[in-house]
């Protein structure tokens, strides 16, 4: 690589060349892409090449977006140097002018040498050439609007230290320079003045952002006050200020991720997510798309937390917490055995019968399913024991008579007891409804039942995984599955 070809154009190269040999039939092995790019990119990556060198080796897929990373947090620190060294260079001149004043200088006009000494002068003002070095002239300085004035007469620049403007305007960036330096601003952060909407559950991802950043204080856990002096730049050039450091995480469906060391930054607009503190901070990888990005487990490639694209940012929605409590009067028997230290089963029992505690009644270990044949309708029921279905049939039955004026005939089930039992047996025989068995270990002749059964199960457990509740709301998630079947078409 040439020192002053762009990355981006080295790469299309380097790629050009693999697919060339690949289409020869020379495929280059992936240990050997990674290990010729690294070698192949100069002096001014060897930071970053010894370190990808290192056991475990990341494939040539991964490097890719690391290698990618490092050169935009490569360019900024050089052209944060570059402003730098121009905004000390011309205080150093004024120095050495100053500390020279009161010295003799010689000069030769065809006389020998002649002493001459200056008159003194306000050390507070730049001399002529410290004027002309510093500000351009008035043809290249840029004026600003009033709308400019307006939205900026609080801010400092930080280049001139001048209150009033920003860097991005500033009078000392002139020309070609200026242009420059906002070229090179990066596309995330200068999106941040475009979209001044805030919302909690959204963390853009940003490349360039060396810190996680929020912009409201309730998104964070621990938050403790900020005292130190640093600011945050952002697009635009203006310094937004740090009130506290805290930390929060990320959740999508069962998968947590931790952030910590997350500034607290009331002016921002966005909550950033920086992408070098995660892939450090835990043993992650992030991959973009053109639509979408994935951040990745290291070890096993599998998919932890999915951002989708919103314009030209990528915006990752953290699922809502759903908090639910065990605070009440009323509650299980294994809450009431956690709660009184594990005591023996006997000593709950006898608290709940002499009324000194409560446990509600909602164990459900079982449910069932009851199916129309002809409108494929289904009834969801849940069952403490599987000998509740006989009072739970008895009760279906007199609904379907009360509220549709039709009489159940025919019941298909399997060779369960909470099928086959006297009771039942002695309503079908008072009432004349036909009991029809499956033959055993034959469930094709139930198949619609089954296939009723799993598609429940698989509804109910997408919606649990979906909104991270525990499965002892399983009830309530399966019955929700159900209407959801019986609306649709």
């Amino acid at each position: 690589k040439k020192p002053d070809q762009p990355l981006d154009q080295y790469l299309l190269q380097f790629k050009t060349v693999l697919d060339n040999l690949a289409a020869i039939g020379d495929v280059v092995p992936d240990n050997e892409r990674v290990y010729c790019l690294l070698n192949s990119l100069g002096p001014s990556y060897d930071s970053f090449a010894t370190s990808m060198l290192k056991d475990p080796r990341p494939t040539f897929r991964d490097l890719i977006p690391q290698l990618q990373s490092f050169e935009m947090r490569r360019q900024l620190n050089d052209e944060f140097q570059q402003q730098q060294f121009s905004t000390l260079n011309p205080m150093a001149y004024i120095t050495e002018q100053r500390q020279r004043t009161n010295q003799p200088r010689f000069t030769s006009n065809r006389r020998g040498f002649q002493a001459q000494t200056r008159r003194p002068t306000d050390p507070t003002s730049p001399t002529p050439q410290t004027q002309n070095r510093d500000l351009p002239s008035s043809s290249q300085r840029r004026r600003m609007t009033p709308g400019e004035r307006e939205l900026y007469k609080n801010e400092t620049c930080q280049i001139c230290d001048v209150p009033g403007h920003i860097a991005k305007i500033c009078w000392y960036l002139r020309g070609p320079q200026a242009a420059a330096v906002e070229e090179k601003l990066p596309p995330a952060l200068a999106n941040l003045t475009l979209d001044n909407s805030l919302t909690e559950n959204e963390w853009t991802a940003d490349t360039g952002a060396t810190n996680h950043m929020a912009g409201k204080g309730s998104v964070l856990n621990n938050l403790k006050p900020y005292t130190g002096r640093d600011g945050v730049i952002i697009g635009d050039g203006s310094k937004l200020s740090i009130s506290g450091i805290g930390a929060t995480t990320l959740k999508q469906n069962n998968t947590q991720i931790s952030l910590q060391n997350v500034l607290y930054v009331p002016k921002l607009t966005k909550n950033l997510l920086s992408i070098s503190q995660l892939t450090s901070q835990q043993p992650i990888n992030c991959e973009f798309t053109n639509n979408n990005f994935f951040v990745k487990d290291r070890a096993t490639g599998h998919t932890q937390l999915i951002g989708h694209r919103k314009g030209d940012l990528y915006v990752l929605k953290h699922s809502p917490a759903a908090y639910f409590s065990t605070r009440f009067t009323s509650c299980s028997s294994d809450i009431w055995h956690q709660r009184l230290g594990h005591p023996q089963e006997t000593m709950v029992h006898f608290l709940k019968n002499k009324g000194l505690i409560h446990v509600n009644q909602n164990g459900y270990r079982y449910y069932a399913c009851l199916v129309d044949e002809f409108s494929r309708y289904m009834w969801f029921f849940p069952l403490r024991q599987k000998s509740d279905f006989a009072l739970i049939f008895l009760q279906f039955e007199a609904y379907v008579h009360r509220q549709f004026d039709q009489k159940i005939k025919i019941l298909q089930t399997d060779n369960g007891g909470e099928f086959v039992n006297r009771t039942l047996h002695t309503h079908f025989v008072k009432t004349g409804l036909i009991h029809h068995l499956s033959c055993p270990h034959t469930h094709e002749q139930l198949g619609m039942v089954e296939r009723r059964h799993r598609t429940i199960r698989e509804h109910g457990m997408t919606f649990l995984f979906h909104s991270g509740l525990p499965l002892n709301f399983w009830v309530e998630a399966f019955r929700t599955a159900v209407f959801t079947l019986n609306s649709l078409p």
